[in-house]
């Protein structure tokens, strides 16, 4: 299913790859994304996300960043930084992304430990 099949009034969950896609304007999908975040603002769908998800987008976009700022490729990221931690610094873009995603529309769930379990059990029914 493509993002723009999606029925109006629907509501969505927003795993992380589409906020990635999106705010590193990832050529192939970058102009779906957006779409999908315009039909959320205005009302169209409700769209929403997890705190676990946040996390993620934030790890990710700071090695984009990272990649692009250090000039490295992606999987050397981490391990530079962590030889070199005082030029974490130096990648701040990637913090704005929470309070971009926030002011789209989205609900941000939080998931709980019981949350977690819960899921674990019903992988076993």
């Amino acid at each position: 299913m493509f993002l723009s099949e999606i029925a109006d009034d629907s509501q969505v969950f927003i795993d992380s790859n589409i906020f990635i896609y999106h705010f590193s304007k990832f050529e192939k999908f970058a102009d779906s994304c957006l779409e999908l975040f315009q039909r959320i603002e205005s009302g169209r769908l409700r769209g929403y996300t997890s705190t676990l998800v946040l996390a993620e987008v934030l790890h990710r976009l700071m090695i984009i960043e990272g990649s692009n700022k250090l000039g490295l490729q992606t999987k050397k990221v981490l391990e530079y930084l962590k030889a070199n931690p005082e030029k974490i610094t130096i990648l701040s873009d990637h913090l704005a992304s929470p309070d971009l995603i926030e002011g789209m529309g989205i609900d941000i769930l939080a998931v709980s430990f019981r949350d977690i379990k819960l899921s674990n059990s019903l992988k076993k029914e």
